[in-house]
């Protein structure tokens, strides 16, 4: 019943809507085919609605729809499509199937007796304000090193510990990793932003018990090559996070890709450097129609001047 109220809750953000006779024009709905069906009785038009664009975790729940005002709950077939006789004429409808999803709505349409209409629905992601959690920098020069770093955020920065300036981070790194910058020591270089997301298809990835998040992380990063400090200061902020869910799914983001993110300049320019984000879903289950692959983990290149920075997010289910 929640998510029926949602569904006619949320018209005014986000929609695009379909003027009367002008429905093939639609971004989120496109007609396929319109064919003459013999086996439907007079007065009556047949629908067929293939779903496209719900991704990440599979159909977990069924589409919420509407023709006119009459409210349907129907699940997918197999050929992820929903179909429905409905009495010939003008009808509207509305699609729903989470609030990761933008609504589909349409505009008045007309359907001709005896006939079945084709048509493919693509949904739409909504776009959501998420933190980038953490993301800290460790610097391993061969010798004493003055260096300066700059952080370009893609979202807007919220924190950053130092402060720092417009012109960046000013600072003498060292071998054993520790900064020392305006007369504090420090172990490595901290800042948060928040940005607009793209929810991303976690195909592949690793599905993990909650309670089981701290060995896991410790093999990963292990694997990839965190030193004992650096596994430390990661487990410590993300498995607390994680136990909370029974279920997480958990997909890592390495170096180029993380520029979605941030990116950052450093003089001089290090032999290596090495960018591990983390984002993960937490759940009560295992979607029953989830399909996917383990991730391969890189091993981090550290010899010479090496840089390691490591974040995440956290991307919240949103009913799903």
């Amino acid at each position: 019943m929640r998510t029926i109220l949602f569904l006619f809750t949320i018209l005014a953000v986000g929609h695009l809507m379909a003027g009367e006779g002008k429905y093939p024009e639609f971004p989120s709905i496109e007609l396929i085919s319109k064919k003459a069906n013999p086996d439907l009785k007079v007065g009556k038009s047949e629908v067929v609605f293939e779903i496209t664009g719900i991704h990440e975790i599979g159909f977990s729940k069924p589409i919420v729809w509407s023709v006119d005002k009459d409210i349907d709950t129907t699940w997918v077939n197999d050929a992820h499509e929903i179909r429905k006789t409905i009495k010939s004429g003008k009808h509207d409808f509305k699609f729903y199937y989470s609030s990761r999803y933008k609504e589909i709505i349409t505009g008045k349409m007309e359907f001709e007796s005896g006939y079945t209409y084709e048509y493919r629905l693509n949904f739409k992601d909504t776009e959501r304000n998420q933190q980038v959690k953490k993301p800290v920098i460790y610097l391993y020069p061969e010798e004493p090193t003055e260096v300066t770093l700059n952080v370009h955020p893609v979202g807007e920065m919220i924190f950053t510990y130092p402060i720092l300036p417009e012109e960046g981070w000013k600072f003498t790194a060292h071998p054993d990793g520790k900064i020392d910058y305006n007369g504090n020591k420090y172990n490595y270089l901290f800042w948060e932003a928040e940005q607009k997301m793209d929810y991303k298809n976690f195909s592949v990835g690793f599905f993990i018990e909650g309670n089981k998040s701290l060995e896991f992380l410790e093999e990963k990063l292990t694997k990839m090559g965190f030193n004992s400090q650096e596994k430390a200061d990661m487990i410590t902020f993300w498995g607390p996070q994680m136990q909370e869910h029974p279920i997480c799914f958990v997909h890592f983001i390495f170096n180029e890709a993380c520029d979605q993110f941030a990116t950052f300049d450093i003089h001089p320019k290090p032999d290596h450097v090495n960018r591990v984000y983390l984002t993960f879903t937490g759940m009560d289950t295992i979607p029953f129609n989830m399909v996917n692959t383990e991730q391969d983990l890189p091993i981090m290149q550290r010899d010479g001047f090496s840089v390691l920075e490591w974040g995440g997010v956290e991307i919240l289910p949103y009913d799903l």
